[in-house]
């Protein structure tokens, strides 16, 4: 699964997702505190455009970032579960 951040030039691979958050294997790293959209593509051909703050970087060999998701409706955290359980 992919995700890509709201300004539409930036693709990421998810290491791993939960209705908290996820792991975006990256070499181009975001500062831990630094806040940003990533929108999901769901399996219904609908995607959910979540805010996250990156919350640690990984760097070596697994190189990537933990993001947490900020201020989910109950509906999108639903979806998430969703997600995370298909994956």
């Amino acid at each position: 699964m992919d995700a890509a951040s709201s300004t539409g030039a930036v693709r990421f691979p998810v290491g791993n997702i939960s209705a908290g958050g996820l792991f975006l294997r990256s070499t181009l790293l975001f500062e831990v505190d630094e806040e940003f959209t990533i929108i999901l593509p769901l399996a219904d051909e609908r995607s959910l455009s979540v805010t996250g703050r990156v919350v640690h970087v990984s760097l070596g060999e697994r190189s990537g970032m933990g993001l947490a998701f900020l201020s989910l409706k109950d509906e999108d955290r639903s979806a998430l579960r969703a997600l995370a359980q298909k994956n």
